[in-house]
């Protein structure tokens, strides 16, 4: 069933953005082209990020071997928002679940936020489904996968990596039976208003990092 946020959230993420900084409340690393972004974070999880105290948001512009929910692929052609954002340990990740709302759809709240703020006459059309997918005008535009390890005395401490995946300038081709069929947002704004992806992508990252912020402190608004 596909719905949409509550509106007074977009009020909400607007108030708590004017008391931020305005550089990003974390640190960008880009590649042109990586397998992908999850598996590049899980890397730099274990090594240089291990002890960091900021997230970290890592964009590409073509994934190889892009993952998307239930160990299904995704399709990740020049053209996207391809991008996964760290917390590690000593940033005290998210919790996966808070306040009835769990962490998937956290994510994929702030998502539809930021597309909404950035392009308004997207916000009639603009829907989720589940806890993790963005539909527009009925037709797949974007996912989000949250991965999360450690947290256990034998495990290591807990790191969290969400992924999110957006098709801007071109959209997977509908398969022959005409499931998943997917959309772009080229498909329904003018190309000039279109950011380019890795700007589009850290836009979309801080309105994440503040919904998430306002969910764990229980001020997300829920009607």
């Amino acid at each position: 069933m596909l719905y949409q946020p509550p509106y007074a959230l977009l009020a909400a993420l607007q108030a708590h953005q004017t008391l931020q900084t305005p550089l990003p409340p974390f640190a960008v690393g880009y590649a042109t082209q990586v397998g992908s972004t999850q598996n590049w974070a899980w890397q730099l999880a274990k090594t240089v990020w291990q002890q960091a105290l900021n997230p970290l948001l890592l964009v590409a512009s073509q994934q190889t071997q892009g993952r998307g929910t239930h160990g299904r692929g995704w399709a990740s052609p020049h053209g996207g928002v391809y991008a996964s954002l760290l917390y590690p340990p000593q940033h005290t990740p998210p919790p996966l679940e808070a306040h009835g709302l769990s962490l998937s759809q956290a994510v994929a709240w702030g998502l539809w936020a930021g597309l909404v703020d950035t392009f308004p006459t997207l916000q009639p059309l603009l829907m989720l489904r589940g806890i993790n997918d963005l539909y527009l005008n009925e037709a797949k535009l974007g996912g989000v996968l949250v991965e999360s390890r450690g947290g256990g005395s034998e495990e290591g401490p807990h790191t969290l990596v969400i992924g999110f995946g957006l098709n801007v300038w071109q959209a997977p081709p509908t398969l022959a039976d005409g499931r998943h069929v997917s959309t772009s947002l080229q498909a329904h704004v003018p190309a000039n208003t279109l950011l380019p992806c890795p700007t589009l992508a850290v836009l979309l990252a801080r309105r994440v990092h503040s919904t998430l912020a306002l969910w764990k402190e229980g001020r997300l608004p829920t009607t």
